[in-house]
């Protein structure tokens, strides 16, 4: 079955269940800045998760931005029961400084790091 014919089968089926249809119908689009941040002049973290079932990465990451006066402007996590890539997206008002790079790498859990 192509991503096509799977798209339409989840859809004729979330209609007929109600609680499918209450759940898909109540989700909402989110637009992600990580493609446009650059011509803003705002930075991109993109974080790979060791296990995305740790608790904490976020928080580590946040505080360590937050630590420095940077702002995060976006923060989208993609779901790790619905991606083969599961990864944190942080969108920030400015770019992240290298020294930070070190910092954010040895936050629990992290097995890597992008910085766009």
């Amino acid at each position: 079955m192509g991503h096509i014919e799977k798209i339409r089968s989840t859809i004729l089926v979330s209609q007929t269940a109600s609680e499918l249809k209450k759940f898909f119908s109540s989700i909402e689009p989110t637009p992600n800045l990580k493609n446009t941040a650059s011509k803003a002049g705002w930075g991109v973290i993109e974080i790979i998760p060791e296990n995305p079932h740790l608790p904490g990465i976020f928080a580590g990451v946040s505080k360590i931005i937050a630590d420095e006066e940077i702002s995060i402007r976006q923060a989208i996590g993609k779901d790790y029961e619905l991606t083969e890539n599961p990864r944190f997206i942080v969108v920030t008002e400015s770019p992240i400084p290298d020294r930070l790079i070190s910092k954010i790498k040895q936050i629990n859990g992290i097995r890597d790091i992008t910085i766009y």
